[in-house]
């Protein structure tokens, strides 16, 4: 793919309904991001459907165990839908991981998360609560200590004072995981129920 521009992969995944885009990623270092990093960081942000990122250090295997984070910002009831069919494809357990960082909506926030998991009826789905202030950080923590296999996360169209001044929290994961990021783009369109 060496060469291939941004915008004309996502040209292709767009002309031929494309339901997934696949790509690679090399090692931390100053090629992956600026090449390798750029284009995927893009098609995570902009792409129509959605990017699983499969990090060159990532030893592939049984996928058993999705962690789909999230600050519950949005509703999240077709992004859990999605997750659950990637699960059950699998036979996955799928944990919801709430990245709590405004702390005065806690109950209610939890209330909800509780309400798309008694709805959800897969009976290998859970939800875990996290006091955060490093989000990151404590999202790779989680995914070493509890060996997750896949990490899943909504990516969303930010303002252009928000794409200057904040990182992105899916791209950033971009760079520190060692396991497979699926990403979906929070769009009407961009959710195919499989």
């Amino acid at each position: 793919m060496f060469g291939v521009q941004q915008y004309e992969i996502e040209q292709f995944a767009e002309q031929h309904d494309v339901d997934l885009i696949v790509m690679g990623t090399k090692g931390e270092n100053a090629k992956r991001s600026i090449f390798m990093g750029s284009i995927t960081k893009g098609l995570i942000q902009n792409a129509s459907c959605p990017v699983l990122a499969i990090p060159g250090d990532c030893e592939f295997g049984e996928i058993l165990r999705i962690v789909y984070a999230t600050d519950l910002r949005f509703d999240e009831t077709n992004a859990v839908k999605y997750f659950i069919k990637i699960a059950e494809l699998y036979n996955a357990s799928l944990i919801i991981l709430y990245l709590d960082v405004n702390r005065d909506k806690e109950l209610q926030h939890v209330k909800k998360l509780q309400r798309i998991v008694d709805k959800a009826n897969y009976p290998r789905i859970s939800y875990q609560e996290i006091l955060v202030d490093n989000v990151s950080a404590r999202i790779e923590k989680f995914v070493q200590d509890n060996q997750i296999d896949m990490l899943a996360m909504m990516t969303t169209t930010t303002s252009i004072f928000d794409k200057i001044l904040h990182r992105s929290l899916t791209k950033q994961m971009l760079f520190h995981t060692h396991i497979p990021l699926f990403t979906i783009r929070r769009t009407k369109k961009s959710i195919v129920f499989l």
